[in-house]
């Protein structure tokens, strides 16, 4: 080699990701795969295990929120972004709303099965007792509670039912 005669440069790396972005990126898919995870427990009847993942998908959620905040609050900072972090951060996005969809249509399922079965309890209730009113002992009117099955004469009945899921 001549002494006039450059060595080649390396070529450049790829310009790293946002920091900003790529944290975001990563807390979007934590979340999908978290609601993924409660709705596949949900699917398969496992509530507990679902349950427990609750804390979890709200820390998630709020530093989701805290991210998103922090990238359209700063005005230019999404329209300064290089094309592939925008495309990795629609792609992350889309996940995240199938997601969440997929979430919203199970609790909805486990909601409404959840309220079929107290509506069925209490109309249960209902269809195995009436209120028959007649003279008591002392002569009064009063309503009493007869079970039909038996015909005898019960107390008053009182149901309560946790209606939160």
């Amino acid at each position: 080699m001549s002494p006039t005669t450059a060595t080649p440069k390396p070529a450049l790396p790829a310009a790293a990701p946002n920091p900003v972005v790529a944290e975001t990126i990563t807390v979007i898919r934590q979340l999908a795969e978290l609601l993924q995870a409660e709705s596949d427990h949900l699917r398969s009847r496992r509530y507990q295990d679902a349950l427990r993942l609750a804390g979890e998908k709200s820390r998630l959620a709020l530093i989701y929120e805290q991210r998103q905040n922090a990238m359209t609050s700063r005005p230019g900072f999404l329209a300064g972004l290089r094309e592939e972090d925008k495309q990795a951060l629609r792609e992350a996005v889309g996940l995240l709303r199938e997601a969440a969809r997929d979430n919203y249509n199970v609790l909805n399922a486990v909601r409404d099965v959840a309220q079929r079965i107290y509506q069925f309890m209490v109309e249960a209730v209902r269809e195995a007792t009436q209120v028959n009113f007649h003279y008591n002992r002392a002569g009064g009117y009063g309503t009493g509670i007869v079970a039909r099955a038996s015909g005898y004469v019960a107390q008053p009945l009182s149901v309560r039912v946790n209606q939160t899921l």
